[in-house]
């Protein structure tokens, strides 16, 4: 008995630490620091689309999540607070939804919240979580999993699982990166 309590406790550390993730193989993962980031045009929840190489000359800020990720729902307030203090015209956050329900189940979920930065959807296909168009060319092992994209559309920082996005350590690495108005950080 005992030695079930603590199997089940390692498994909800591991989730909690590292995020959720999904079913992907052997050899595959993200895309690495230095790489070009791959184009993507994705609905946006409330209407349009959005288009990543139309944002070139702007740092970017890519977070894949799911409504079924309890350490997604737990970042994206701190990352809300990180864009309001950025505040920045060449500071652009992307949510992107990677749930097999799409806008319905999205939004269920967002009725809850209201966050500064807008939601992309880009869902799984089939029964295969994480199994999304956008999320395949980046390679993601998991939910969150966050890509920064420099201001000419390479990738200078990957993070897989949660983080404190508002500290002072992570605003001053932003305001780093905008102040260079070129390349990454």
């Amino acid at each position: 008995m005992g030695r079930i309590v603590l199997v089940a406790g390692v498994v909800v550390l591991a989730l909690a630490v590292g995020g959720c993730t999904g079913g992907r193989g052997p050899g595959d993962g993200p895309l690495g620091v230095g790489s070009l980031a791959p184009d993507f045009e994705l609905p946006l929840l409330d209407g349009g689309t959005i288009r990543l190489s139309d944002l070139r000359g702007k740092v970017v800020f890519l977070n894949f999540w799911a409504t079924w990720c309890a350490p997604c729902l737990v970042e994206m307030p701190d990352m809300d607070k990180l864009n309001n203090i950025l505040d920045h015209p060449d500071f652009v956050m992307l949510s992107v939804s990677v749930d097999e329900g799409g806008e319905e189940v999205v939004r269920g979920v967002l009725e809850q919240y209201s966050w500064s930065f807008p939601v992309l959807l880009d869902a799984s296909r089939g029964n295969r979580r994480l199994s999304s168009r956008t999320g395949k060319a980046y390679g993601i092992t998991g939910v969150p999993e966050t890509f920064v994209i420099d201001r000419g559309g390479y990738i200078v920082r990957h993070e897989s699982g949660p983080r404190t996005w508002s500290s002072s350590s992570q605003v001053g690495y932003f305001r780093r990166m905008l102040a260079q108005g070129g390349g990454g950080a």
